[in-house]
């Protein structure tokens, strides 16, 4: 019996009001309450609560729902793509301790981190018992600052980042209600009130990732410098469309889902961010990159305007590693390319705002925007990064009050950019327009810093390639991955354009993607990106 099976049963045998009471739907607007905690159960039931309908072809209710065709619109075999492929579903695991579970018969990473934080800790620190490591790594049912002594029975430990932790805490008032077809008649606005998470919205999606991929103070989570220095993998650069498919994706993109091709153009709008002559995952690229900016600038407003009030130094988790972690040679490529602002003095990660001019660039003459308000926030967003390069300039390791300022400055313009978008419709004239703009940034590169101050590191080029994968995937259908080319480019880059399966946990690939960022020369990239570029485009 495979994982998958087993676990569905169990949760079938846990969730056995919900099983059932999909089975006596009257209809299309059957109802059927969340099942309670059984007697005496240590947490709560988290993605249990969701197998009886989502566990795939083998449940009692999947074979109902897809006599009445519900699988046009949702697909419910969302659990086992969850658990047997998906990362996430091995989130609490990864950071489970044990001391002889590495590769080589010693501690795993989780042990390695916990014995090496031990020392500055207080007395029996655990690292799968820590809020700083479960705010992301498993199920926090009560979103929010962690206070000390407020961590037991808070996390719902046992599936990871399973459901809830995207979809919305389950509650009473919606884990029944969203079986019904008349669910889908109801606004965005209306399923948050009920606290069930808008993810079609490509903005809600990608800042809801990024709160664990780029970091959330408000939420108390923050991948530090000193979890680094114990051996937390560096966070890598994010894109929100790349990192759903390789997951990989469980659901229905628009173009795939029936229902939506079928519903009222209005409603599909406004209820499900649809449009027929639309491609949905180059808005979410867009979107998304404004997204991951906007939590990028947040985050280092709240560290900054805190860590101005102790007298200390901004965590170094804010700077450019790879300003500090490169090897000292003579030449160098980075000595060749040159710095934006003083060398030696580490700067912002570039990667979060590369993609982004592109975005800009694009809005500001597309169809159907309000030109003005979009040339406004585009240039405030400029200006206002071009300033908070020279707050982190001013000094060794910046000027906290300025990197606060402009940071917390730079919010409200991506906030304001992401409605302004809304009336834009990426059609294919003006995808293709995105996807040149993109492209000119490697075509046109030298690796040098150019008039915005950014320039080609190892995190910039794997974002842009990501996000021109994400355009050609939509242009044209990908090759399957015997493109030469494509190939080469993925053993340049830390993490593959695309995935197929689910690949080891990052303790165990951790020196491969190292070794591939150290070896990063844009003198090697450049030359078999823009080659990649012209095969793509024959």
């Amino acid at each position: 019996m495979t994982p998958t099976r087993t676990r569905w049963l169990a949760g079938i045998a846990a969730c056995g009001a919900l099983a059932f009471a999909a089975l006596l739907l009257p209809g299309g607007d059957g109802y059927a309450q969340a099942p309670k905690a059984p007697a005496g159960a240590s947490e709560p039931l988290s993605a249990l609560h969701c197998i009886g309908c989502h566990g795939g072809p083998d449940t009692p209710a999947y074979k109902a729902y897809a006599q009445e065709k519900r699988t046009d619109f949702v697909l419910l075999t969302e659990y086992p793509t969850w658990h047997d492929r998906d990362l996430h579903a091995l989130a609490f695991e990864n950071i489970t301790p044990n001391e002889k579970g590495g590769p080589d018969g010693k501690g795993n990473l989780a042990w390695t981190m916990q014995e090496t934080l031990k020392p500055h800790r207080p007395a029996g620190y655990q690292v799968n018992a820590a809020a700083e490591c479960l705010t992301c790594h498993s199920v926090d049912r009560k979103p929010g600052p962690v206070l000390a002594g407020n961590v037991e029975g808070r996390f719902h430990t046992a599936t990871g980042v399973s459901c809830e932790a995207c979809h919305g805490l389950v509650t009473d008032e919606w884990i029944g209600r969203h079986i019904q077809t008349s669910w889908r008649d109801k606004t965005p606005a209306e399923k948050w009130d009920v606290r069930q998470v808008d993810l079609r919205d490509p903005y809600t999606r990608a800042m809801k990732c990024a709160s664990c991929h780029v970091g959330n103070k408000a939420e108390g989570k923050f991948v530090t410098h000193e979890m680094y220095a114990a051996g937390h993998p560096p966070l890598p650069p994010f894109e929100s469309v790349t990192f759903a498919n390789d997951a990989p994706r469980h659901y229905m993109t628009h173009g795939e889902n029936k229902a939506l091709a079928n519903m009222d153009a209005d409603i599909a709008w406004r209820n499900f961010h649809f449009r027929k002559n639309e491609s949905a995952e180059t808005r979410a690229l867009a979107i998304g990159t404004v997204a991951t900016f906007e939590a990028t600038m947040q985050l280092l407003a709240d560290e900054a305007a805190a860590t101005a009030k102790t007298g200390k130094l901004l965590d170094f988790a804010h700077f450019d590693c790879y300003a500090c972690h490169h090897d000292l040679k003579d030449p160098s490529w980075r000595q060749k390319r040159g710095y934006r602002g003083a060398p030696g003095r580490p700067t912002m990660r570039p990667c979060s705002a590369e993609t982004l001019h592109a975005v800009l660039q694009h809005a500001q003459s597309a169809p159907g925007v309000n030109t003005e308000k979009v040339t406004k926030s585009s240039a405030d967003i400029r200006k206002g990064l071009i300033a908070l390069n020279k707050g982190y300039d001013a000094q060794p390791f910046g000027q906290l009050d300025e990197i606060a300022k402009q940071a917390s400055g730079l919010v409200g313009p991506c906030r304001a950019l992401k409605d302004e978008l809304a009336p834009l419709v990426y059609d294919q004239a003006q995808y293709e327009a995105l996807y040149r703009l993109l492209a000119d940034r490697i075509r046109n590169s030298d690796g040098k810093p150019g008039p915005d101050g950014l320039y080609i590191d190892h995190d910039t080029a794997q974002q842009t390639v990501w996000g021109l994968a994400v355009l050609q995937s939509t242009l044209r259908p990908r090759s399957g991955g015997d493109n030469k080319l494509e190939t080469e480019l993925d053993q340049i880059t830390a993490f593959h354009v695309r995935g197929e399966k689910r690949e080891p946990v990052a303790g165990t690939r951790l020196r491969t993607r190292l070794e591939r960022i150290e070896k990063f020369d844009p003198a090697v990239f450049l030359p078999v990106a823009q080659a990649w570029l012209k095969g793509f485009e024959k």
